[in-house]
């Protein structure tokens, strides 16, 4: 229990960026930032985050955790993707991580985003 509530605290202070409305993140040297998009795994409309090839900026899981709607009357859940930064990171990189969207029964993406890493010494906090 505890460690589920030490996650929600973490996913509450940390950035989050939409990836459908965004094309652009920013995260702090050692940091964790979130991306987050709609998805609905049963109807097989998924996202998924291609990992970087820089040491420093890695995706936990290209697979996203899923949460389902919180209320009934909404359609999609939420897929949450992790980043972390290395503490190698320095103020003004910029790494690129791709989000690709796809229906499971096909064999490519629909949709590819690129999405800008920026890191950054400000407080995040501030952006939510």
């Amino acid at each position: 229990m505890k460690i589920v509530l030490f996650c929600l605290i973490a996913i509450a202070l940390a950035a989050r960026y939409d990836i459908e409305e965004t094309d652009e993140a920013f995260i702090n040297p050692g940091g964790i930032t979130y991306l987050e998009a709609k998805s609905e795994p049963k109807s097989g409309y998924i996202w998924y985050m291609i990992s970087t090839t820089s040491e420093k900026i890695k995706i936990e899981s290209p697979a996203g955790e899923y949460f389902p709607p919180t209320d009934e009357s909404e359609a999609f859940g939420k897929l949450v993707f992790t980043i972390k930064c290395s503490n190698a990171c320095r103020e003004g990189e910029k790494f690129k991580v791709i989000g690709a969207l796809q229906y499971s029964w096909q064999a490519a993406p629909f949709e590819v985003k690129e999405i800008e890493v920026t890191v950054t010494n400000q407080d995040l906090t501030r952006r939510l």
